[in-house]
Protein backbone atom coordinates (compact mmCIF):
# COMPACT_ATOMS: atom_id res chain seq x y z
CA UNK A 1 0.00 0.00 0.00
CA UNK A 2 2.57 2.16 0.76
CA UNK A 3 4.51 1.59 -2.41
CA UNK A 4 1.42 1.94 -4.42
CA UNK A 5 0.39 5.52 -2.60
CA UNK A 6 3.59 6.59 -3.98
CA UNK A 7 3.24 5.77 -7.40
CA UNK A 8 -0.24 7.48 -7.33
CA UNK A 9 1.00 10.60 -5.81
CA UNK A 10 3.92 10.68 -8.26
CA UNK A 11 6.72 10.58 -5.06
CA UNK A 12 8.91 7.88 -6.57
CA UNK A 13 11.38 7.26 -9.68
CA UNK A 14 10.99 4.10 -11.26
CA UNK A 15 14.44 3.09 -12.57
CA UNK A 16 14.83 0.77 -15.41
CA UNK A 17 18.42 -0.57 -16.80
CA UNK A 18 19.50 -2.89 -19.82
CA UNK A 19 16.62 -2.29 -22.25
CA UNK A 20 18.81 -3.96 -24.76
CA UNK A 21 19.29 -6.90 -23.07
CA UNK A 22 15.88 -8.22 -23.82
CA UNK A 23 15.93 -10.03 -27.22
CA UNK A 24 14.37 -7.98 -30.26
CA UNK A 25 12.86 -10.94 -32.01
CA UNK A 26 11.28 -12.26 -28.59
CA UNK A 27 7.78 -12.78 -27.23
CA UNK A 28 8.89 -11.50 -23.73
CA UNK A 29 9.56 -7.96 -25.53
CA UNK A 30 6.54 -7.49 -26.76
CA UNK A 31 4.58 -8.52 -23.46
CA UNK A 32 7.21 -6.17 -21.39
CA UNK A 33 6.33 -3.23 -23.60
CA UNK A 34 2.99 -3.69 -23.06
CA UNK A 35 3.23 -4.06 -19.09
CA UNK A 36 5.07 -1.08 -19.26
CA UNK A 37 2.57 1.31 -21.02
CA UNK A 38 -0.25 -0.19 -18.48
CA UNK A 39 1.68 0.32 -15.64
CA UNK A 40 1.94 4.20 -16.97
CA UNK A 41 -1.29 4.58 -18.07
CA UNK A 42 -2.66 3.25 -14.46
CA UNK A 43 0.32 5.51 -12.53
CA UNK A 44 -0.04 8.45 -15.13
CA UNK A 45 2.33 10.53 -12.13
CA UNK A 46 5.32 8.25 -12.14
CA UNK A 47 8.44 9.06 -13.39
CA UNK A 48 10.24 6.85 -15.36
CA UNK A 49 13.37 6.05 -16.34
CA UNK A 50 15.02 3.24 -18.75
CA UNK A 51 18.26 2.67 -20.24
CA UNK A 52 19.69 0.87 -23.00
CA UNK A 53 23.01 0.62 -24.91
CA UNK A 54 23.05 1.57 -28.44
CA UNK A 55 23.54 -1.89 -29.58
CA UNK A 56 19.69 -3.57 -29.33
CA UNK A 57 17.90 -0.37 -29.59
CA UNK A 58 15.12 0.08 -31.73
CA UNK A 59 12.71 2.86 -30.51
CA UNK A 60 11.46 3.92 -27.19
CA UNK A 61 8.99 1.03 -25.64
CA UNK A 62 7.35 4.52 -23.92
CA UNK A 63 4.72 6.68 -25.74
CA UNK A 64 5.86 9.73 -25.50
CA UNK A 65 9.14 9.35 -23.95
CA UNK A 66 11.77 12.11 -24.20
CA UNK A 67 14.95 10.03 -25.80
CA UNK A 68 18.39 11.18 -24.63
CA UNK A 69 21.60 9.40 -25.58
CA UNK A 70 24.93 9.84 -23.69
CA UNK A 71 27.86 10.98 -24.90
CA UNK A 72 31.30 8.74 -23.98
CA UNK A 73 33.83 10.71 -22.36
CA UNK A 74 35.90 13.42 -23.96
CA UNK A 75 39.86 13.65 -23.41
CA UNK A 76 39.04 15.93 -20.57
CA UNK A 77 36.87 13.90 -18.45
CA UNK A 78 39.23 10.86 -19.35
CA UNK A 79 42.24 11.93 -18.12
CA UNK A 80 40.31 13.67 -14.78
CA UNK A 81 39.10 9.37 -14.38
CA UNK A 82 42.80 8.47 -15.05
CA UNK A 83 44.02 11.17 -12.57
CA UNK A 84 41.76 9.65 -9.76
CA UNK A 85 42.26 6.32 -10.52
CA UNK A 86 45.92 6.43 -10.27
CA UNK A 87 46.25 8.06 -7.10
CA UNK A 88 47.69 11.40 -8.02
CA UNK A 89 50.75 9.84 -9.50
CA UNK A 90 52.19 12.33 -11.65
CA UNK A 91 54.22 9.70 -13.48
CA UNK A 92 51.55 7.50 -14.36
CA UNK A 93 49.02 10.94 -15.14
CA UNK A 94 52.01 11.83 -17.74
CA UNK A 95 52.24 8.52 -18.96
CA UNK A 96 48.41 7.92 -20.01
CA UNK A 97 48.23 11.86 -21.06
CA UNK A 98 50.83 10.63 -23.59
CA UNK A 99 49.15 8.18 -24.48
CA UNK A 100 45.47 10.46 -25.24
CA UNK A 101 47.85 12.30 -27.96
CA UNK A 102 47.67 9.26 -30.18
CA UNK A 103 45.18 9.66 -32.26
CA UNK A 104 44.72 5.52 -32.73
CA UNK A 105 43.46 5.10 -28.76
CA UNK A 106 42.44 8.19 -28.14
CA UNK A 107 38.28 7.93 -29.11
CA UNK A 108 38.45 4.91 -27.51
CA UNK A 109 39.37 6.07 -24.19
CA UNK A 110 36.30 8.25 -24.55
CA UNK A 111 34.34 4.67 -23.76
CA UNK A 112 33.97 3.71 -20.24
CA UNK A 113 34.29 0.41 -20.29
CA UNK A 114 37.17 0.67 -22.45
CA UNK A 115 38.83 3.23 -20.31
CA UNK A 116 38.22 1.18 -17.35
CA UNK A 117 40.31 -2.06 -18.94
CA UNK A 118 43.01 0.35 -19.91
CA UNK A 119 43.46 1.43 -16.48
CA UNK A 120 43.81 -1.55 -15.56
CA UNK A 121 45.97 -2.68 -17.75
CA UNK A 122 48.21 0.56 -17.37
CA UNK A 123 48.29 0.25 -13.65
CA UNK A 124 49.24 -3.99 -13.71
CA UNK A 125 52.08 -2.60 -16.08
CA UNK A 126 52.82 0.16 -14.28
CA UNK A 127 53.60 -2.37 -11.14
CA UNK A 128 55.29 -4.57 -13.13
CA UNK A 129 57.92 -1.54 -13.71
CA UNK A 130 56.93 -1.37 -17.88
CA UNK A 131 56.04 2.23 -17.23
CA UNK A 132 54.62 2.01 -20.99
CA UNK A 133 50.74 2.61 -22.10
CA UNK A 134 50.07 0.96 -25.45
CA UNK A 135 49.81 3.60 -28.39
CA UNK A 136 48.26 1.71 -31.11
CA UNK A 137 44.53 -0.06 -30.87
CA UNK A 138 45.94 -3.53 -31.52
CA UNK A 139 48.51 -3.30 -28.71
CA UNK A 140 45.56 -2.07 -26.48
CA UNK A 141 43.40 -4.68 -27.34
CA UNK A 142 45.59 -7.07 -27.24
CA UNK A 143 47.10 -6.41 -23.48
CA UNK A 144 43.59 -5.97 -22.50
CA UNK A 145 42.40 -9.76 -23.59
CA UNK A 146 46.14 -11.11 -22.55
CA UNK A 147 45.03 -9.31 -18.79
CA UNK A 148 41.74 -10.77 -18.63
CA UNK A 149 42.85 -13.68 -19.71
CA UNK A 150 45.55 -14.40 -17.06
CA UNK A 151 47.26 -11.72 -14.98
CA UNK A 152 44.40 -9.70 -13.71
CA UNK A 153 43.00 -12.89 -12.64
CA UNK A 154 46.21 -14.48 -10.94
CA UNK A 155 46.57 -11.65 -9.02
CA UNK A 156 43.32 -13.01 -6.95
CA UNK A 157 44.18 -16.54 -7.54
CA UNK A 158 47.73 -16.75 -7.19
CA UNK A 159 47.26 -19.57 -9.73
CA UNK A 160 48.90 -19.05 -13.12
CA UNK A 161 47.52 -19.76 -16.21
CA UNK A 162 50.11 -21.48 -18.34
CA UNK A 163 50.72 -19.50 -21.63
CA UNK A 164 49.77 -22.47 -23.82
CA UNK A 165 46.68 -22.52 -22.03
CA UNK A 166 45.70 -18.89 -22.85
CA UNK A 167 46.85 -19.34 -26.60
CA UNK A 168 44.80 -22.27 -26.70
CA UNK A 169 41.81 -19.76 -25.76
CA UNK A 170 42.34 -17.37 -27.90
CA UNK A 171 42.86 -19.33 -31.22
CA UNK A 172 39.07 -20.38 -30.29
CA UNK A 173 37.91 -17.00 -29.65
CA UNK A 174 39.63 -15.39 -32.49
CA UNK A 175 37.80 -18.23 -34.72
CA UNK A 176 34.33 -17.85 -33.15
CA UNK A 177 34.50 -13.81 -33.20
CA UNK A 178 35.05 -14.34 -37.19
CA UNK A 179 32.62 -16.79 -37.87
CA UNK A 180 30.11 -14.28 -35.96
CA UNK A 181 31.92 -11.16 -37.77
CA UNK A 182 31.07 -13.21 -41.34
CA UNK A 183 27.22 -13.77 -40.01
CA UNK A 184 26.82 -10.30 -38.94
CA UNK A 185 26.22 -11.60 -35.41
CA UNK A 186 26.93 -8.97 -32.58
CA UNK A 187 24.35 -10.83 -30.01
CA UNK A 188 23.79 -14.64 -30.66
CA UNK A 189 22.89 -17.34 -28.62
CA UNK A 190 25.44 -19.88 -27.03
CA UNK A 191 24.13 -22.40 -29.46
CA UNK A 192 25.58 -19.83 -32.10
CA UNK A 193 28.71 -19.45 -30.35
CA UNK A 194 28.81 -23.32 -29.76
CA UNK A 195 28.57 -23.50 -33.49
CA UNK A 196 31.09 -21.04 -34.13
CA UNK A 197 33.83 -22.22 -32.34
CA UNK A 198 33.57 -25.19 -34.47
CA UNK A 199 34.50 -28.15 -31.93
CA UNK A 200 32.90 -31.50 -31.90
CA UNK A 201 33.54 -32.55 -28.57
CA UNK A 202 30.65 -31.86 -26.34
CA UNK A 203 33.25 -30.94 -22.91
CA UNK A 204 35.45 -28.84 -24.65
CA UNK A 205 32.50 -26.02 -26.26
CA UNK A 206 31.07 -26.40 -22.47
CA UNK A 207 34.17 -25.87 -21.05
CA UNK A 208 35.35 -22.80 -23.07
CA UNK A 209 31.98 -20.75 -22.73
CA UNK A 210 32.56 -21.51 -19.12
CA UNK A 211 35.87 -19.56 -19.13
CA UNK A 212 34.88 -16.88 -21.44
CA UNK A 213 31.84 -15.80 -18.99
CA UNK A 214 34.10 -16.21 -16.07
CA UNK A 215 36.92 -13.77 -17.23
CA UNK A 216 34.33 -11.50 -18.80
CA UNK A 217 34.81 -11.71 -22.23
CA UNK A 218 31.61 -13.75 -23.20
CA UNK A 219 28.50 -11.44 -21.62
CA UNK A 220 25.63 -12.74 -21.10
CA UNK A 221 22.00 -10.17 -21.75
CA UNK A 222 19.26 -11.31 -20.75
CA UNK A 223 17.16 -13.53 -18.54
CA UNK A 224 19.32 -16.90 -17.09
CA UNK A 225 17.19 -19.36 -18.87
CA UNK A 226 17.26 -18.07 -22.10
CA UNK A 227 19.98 -15.71 -22.46
CA UNK A 228 21.77 -14.22 -25.55
CA UNK A 229 25.31 -13.26 -25.73
CA UNK A 230 28.05 -10.61 -26.48
CA UNK A 231 31.62 -10.77 -26.82
CA UNK A 232 32.49 -8.00 -24.21
CA UNK A 233 32.31 -5.09 -26.44
CA UNK A 234 32.21 -4.95 -30.19
CA UNK A 235 35.46 -3.27 -31.17
CA UNK A 236 36.92 -6.51 -29.32
CA UNK A 237 34.61 -8.67 -31.50
CA UNK A 238 36.31 -6.47 -34.61
CA UNK A 239 40.13 -7.72 -33.12
CA UNK A 240 39.76 -10.96 -32.58
CA UNK A 241 38.29 -11.49 -36.05
CA UNK A 242 41.38 -9.58 -37.52
CA UNK A 243 43.63 -11.81 -35.36
CA UNK A 244 42.01 -14.80 -36.77
CA UNK A 245 42.28 -13.54 -40.49
CA UNK A 246 46.01 -12.52 -39.35
CA UNK A 247 46.23 -16.72 -38.53
CA UNK A 248 45.00 -17.58 -42.13
CA UNK A 249 47.27 -14.77 -43.72
CA UNK A 250 50.61 -16.34 -42.19
CA UNK A 251 49.43 -20.00 -42.12
CA UNK A 252 52.06 -22.09 -44.11
CA UNK A 253 49.01 -23.61 -45.83
CA UNK A 254 48.43 -22.25 -49.20
CA UNK A 255 44.53 -23.13 -48.77
CA UNK A 256 44.86 -20.91 -45.69
CA UNK A 257 46.37 -18.12 -47.14
CA UNK A 258 44.33 -17.95 -50.32
CA UNK A 259 40.62 -18.04 -48.21
CA UNK A 260 42.54 -15.19 -46.04
CA UNK A 261 43.26 -12.99 -48.89
CA UNK A 262 39.71 -13.64 -50.40
CA UNK A 263 38.12 -12.47 -47.44
CA UNK A 264 40.25 -9.21 -47.22
CA UNK A 265 39.75 -8.85 -51.02
CA UNK A 266 35.88 -9.06 -50.43
CA UNK A 267 35.27 -7.05 -47.05
CA UNK A 268 38.03 -3.89 -48.50
CA UNK A 269 34.45 -3.13 -50.19
CA UNK A 270 32.57 -2.89 -47.06
CA UNK A 271 32.89 0.48 -45.66
CA UNK A 272 31.17 -1.29 -42.45
CA UNK A 273 34.35 -4.09 -41.91
CA UNK A 274 37.17 -1.05 -43.01
CA UNK A 275 38.16 -1.44 -38.91
CA UNK A 276 38.83 -4.68 -39.12
CA UNK A 277 41.29 -4.49 -42.17
CA UNK A 278 43.16 -1.32 -39.81
CA UNK A 279 43.80 -3.92 -37.11
CA UNK A 280 44.95 -6.20 -39.64
CA UNK A 281 47.53 -4.12 -40.81
CA UNK A 282 49.00 -3.37 -37.61
CA UNK A 283 49.02 -7.13 -36.33
CA UNK A 284 50.73 -8.94 -39.92
CA UNK A 285 54.31 -9.26 -39.27
CA UNK A 286 54.89 -8.17 -42.71
CA UNK A 287 51.87 -5.67 -43.46
CA UNK A 288 53.28 -4.47 -47.18
CA UNK A 289 51.24 -7.17 -49.27
CA UNK A 290 47.84 -5.68 -47.11
CA UNK A 291 49.32 -2.31 -47.76
CA UNK A 292 49.95 -3.01 -51.66
CA UNK A 293 46.36 -3.91 -51.97
CA UNK A 294 45.70 -0.51 -53.09
CA UNK A 295 47.99 0.04 -55.63
CA UNK A 296 46.36 -0.75 -58.49
CA UNK A 297 44.27 2.33 -59.05
CA UNK A 298 42.22 0.46 -61.95
CA UNK A 299 40.64 -1.80 -59.39
CA UNK A 300 39.43 1.11 -56.65
CA UNK A 301 36.20 2.84 -57.12
CA UNK A 302 35.46 6.15 -57.79
CA UNK A 303 35.62 7.69 -54.32
CA UNK A 304 38.45 5.94 -53.78
CA UNK A 305 37.25 3.89 -50.68
CA UNK A 306 40.53 1.42 -50.86
CA UNK A 307 43.03 3.98 -51.23
CA UNK A 308 41.46 5.56 -47.91
CA UNK A 309 41.32 2.55 -45.82
CA UNK A 310 45.05 1.96 -47.02
CA UNK A 311 46.31 5.47 -45.25
CA UNK A 312 44.59 4.11 -42.22
CA UNK A 313 45.85 0.97 -42.22
CA UNK A 314 49.40 2.37 -42.34
CA UNK A 315 48.39 4.34 -39.21
CA UNK A 316 48.14 1.84 -37.26
CA UNK A 317 51.26 0.11 -37.94
CA UNK A 318 54.28 0.01 -35.66
CA UNK A 319 56.63 2.58 -36.68
CA UNK A 320 59.51 0.09 -36.97
CA UNK A 321 57.71 -1.52 -39.92
CA UNK A 322 56.43 1.73 -41.14
CA UNK A 323 59.92 1.89 -42.54
CA UNK A 324 59.71 -0.71 -44.83
CA UNK A 325 56.75 1.09 -46.60
CA UNK A 326 58.17 4.33 -47.37
CA UNK A 327 57.57 3.55 -51.03
CA UNK A 328 54.46 2.74 -50.17
CA UNK A 329 53.60 5.91 -47.71
CA UNK A 330 55.23 8.33 -50.39
CA UNK A 331 52.66 6.72 -52.97
CA UNK A 332 49.45 6.49 -50.94
CA UNK A 333 49.99 10.02 -49.56
CA UNK A 334 50.32 11.52 -53.35
CA UNK A 335 47.44 9.92 -54.47
CA UNK A 336 45.06 10.83 -51.35
CA UNK A 337 46.50 14.54 -51.58
CA UNK A 338 45.98 14.29 -55.66
CA UNK A 339 42.34 13.33 -55.74
CA UNK A 340 41.51 15.64 -52.64
CA UNK A 341 43.08 19.00 -54.76
CA UNK A 342 40.93 17.88 -57.70
CA UNK A 343 37.92 17.33 -56.05
CA UNK A 344 38.57 21.13 -54.67
CA UNK A 345 38.57 22.32 -58.05
CA UNK A 346 35.93 23.20 -60.84
CA UNK A 347 36.70 22.61 -64.30
CA UNK A 348 38.42 25.84 -64.95
CA UNK A 349 41.00 24.45 -62.08
CA UNK A 350 39.92 27.42 -59.40
CA UNK A 351 40.42 26.22 -56.20
CA UNK A 352 36.74 26.77 -54.22
CA UNK A 353 37.30 27.75 -50.57
CA UNK A 354 35.27 24.93 -49.49
CA UNK A 355 35.42 21.31 -48.79
CA UNK A 356 31.89 19.60 -50.15
CA UNK A 357 33.37 18.10 -53.39
CA UNK A 358 35.60 15.54 -50.70
CA UNK A 359 34.14 12.75 -48.92
CA UNK A 360 34.66 12.84 -44.97
CA UNK A 361 36.88 9.22 -45.46
CA UNK A 362 39.52 10.98 -47.99
CA UNK A 363 40.09 13.96 -45.74
CA UNK A 364 39.86 11.58 -42.74
CA UNK A 365 43.13 9.41 -44.93
CA UNK A 366 44.70 12.60 -45.57
CA UNK A 367 44.99 13.39 -41.72
CA UNK A 368 45.80 10.45 -40.96
CA UNK A 369 48.78 10.28 -43.42
CA UNK A 370 49.65 13.75 -41.86
CA UNK A 371 50.25 12.12 -39.08
CA UNK A 372 53.12 9.60 -40.39
CA UNK A 373 54.18 11.51 -43.19
CA UNK A 374 56.53 14.96 -42.81
CA UNK A 375 55.13 15.43 -46.67
CA UNK A 376 51.80 16.92 -45.34
CA UNK A 377 54.13 19.14 -42.74
CA UNK A 378 55.27 21.30 -45.44
CA UNK A 379 54.88 24.78 -45.55
CA UNK A 380 53.11 24.61 -49.11
CA UNK A 381 50.95 21.48 -48.44
CA UNK A 382 49.88 23.72 -45.41
CA UNK A 383 49.35 27.12 -47.52
CA UNK A 384 46.74 25.09 -49.36
CA UNK A 385 45.11 23.51 -46.83
CA UNK A 386 44.28 26.68 -45.33
CA UNK A 387 43.66 28.19 -48.98
CA UNK A 388 40.53 26.28 -48.95
CA UNK A 389 38.97 25.77 -46.03
CA UNK A 390 40.82 22.55 -44.39
CA UNK A 391 41.06 24.33 -40.89
CA UNK A 392 39.76 20.68 -39.32
CA UNK A 393 42.05 18.72 -40.73
CA UNK A 394 44.90 20.31 -39.51
CA UNK A 395 44.02 20.30 -35.97
CA UNK A 396 44.86 16.31 -36.69
CA UNK A 397 48.18 17.15 -38.04
CA UNK A 398 50.64 17.39 -35.09
CA UNK A 399 53.12 19.47 -36.13
CA UNK A 400 54.59 23.28 -35.65
CA UNK A 401 53.32 25.01 -39.03
CA UNK A 402 50.16 23.27 -39.32
CA UNK A 403 49.13 24.18 -35.53
CA UNK A 404 50.79 28.19 -36.38
CA UNK A 405 48.27 28.32 -39.76
CA UNK A 406 45.47 27.58 -37.01
CA UNK A 407 46.41 29.78 -34.47
CA UNK A 408 46.85 32.62 -37.59
CA UNK A 409 43.26 31.82 -38.31
CA UNK A 410 42.19 33.52 -35.37
CA UNK A 411 42.18 36.62 -37.08
CA UNK A 412 40.42 35.72 -40.33
CA UNK A 413 37.81 37.99 -41.07
CA UNK A 414 35.30 35.31 -41.52
CA UNK A 415 33.27 34.60 -38.14
CA UNK A 416 33.11 30.73 -39.54
CA UNK A 417 36.78 30.50 -40.35
CA UNK A 418 37.82 31.36 -36.95
CA UNK A 419 35.39 28.99 -35.09
CA UNK A 420 36.40 25.98 -37.15
CA UNK A 421 39.81 26.89 -36.95
CA UNK A 422 39.46 26.86 -32.59
CA UNK A 423 37.84 24.29 -32.68
CA UNK A 424 40.72 22.35 -34.45
CA UNK A 425 43.40 24.15 -31.89
CA UNK A 426 40.87 22.45 -29.44
CA UNK A 427 41.13 19.01 -30.88
CA UNK A 428 45.03 18.74 -31.47
CA UNK A 429 45.67 18.98 -27.78
CA UNK A 430 48.76 20.61 -27.66
CA UNK A 431 49.66 22.81 -25.22
CA UNK A 432 50.42 25.82 -27.39
CA UNK A 433 46.80 25.31 -29.51
CA UNK A 434 44.73 25.18 -26.01
CA UNK A 435 46.27 28.56 -24.76
CA UNK A 436 45.41 29.81 -28.62
CA UNK A 437 41.74 28.20 -28.50
CA UNK A 438 41.51 29.67 -24.75
CA UNK A 439 42.27 32.88 -26.26
CA UNK A 440 40.18 32.56 -29.61
CA UNK A 441 37.11 31.90 -26.65
CA UNK A 442 37.14 35.11 -24.63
Amino acid sequence: DFIEQKFKSGKALLLLDAWDEVPNDSQQKIVLSKRLNKFIDDYPNIRVLLSSRIVGYIGEPLPKAKEIELLGFDLGQAKRVASVWMNGDDGAVAAFQAACQQSGIRHLLRIPLLLNLALCKHHHDWNSKENRFPSRRVELYQSCLDGLLGPWQEEKTLNKTPKAIINYWLKHLTRAAYNLTAQQKEQFTEDDFIQALELTNEREQAELVKVFEDKGILVSLGHKSNPRYMLLHRTFQEYLTAQHLKHLLESKNENDQRQGWNIVEEWSWEPERDIITVLLAGLLENPKPLINLSADTKTDGYFRGRLALEAHCLEEIAEDKRGLLKDEIDFITQEVWAYVQHRLKYKDGKTIPNIYGVSKHMLEALAALGRIDALLEQEPIIQKLTKVGLYGILGKIPSNTAIGALISAQNHPDTDVRRIATEALAYSQSDAAVDAAIQAMK
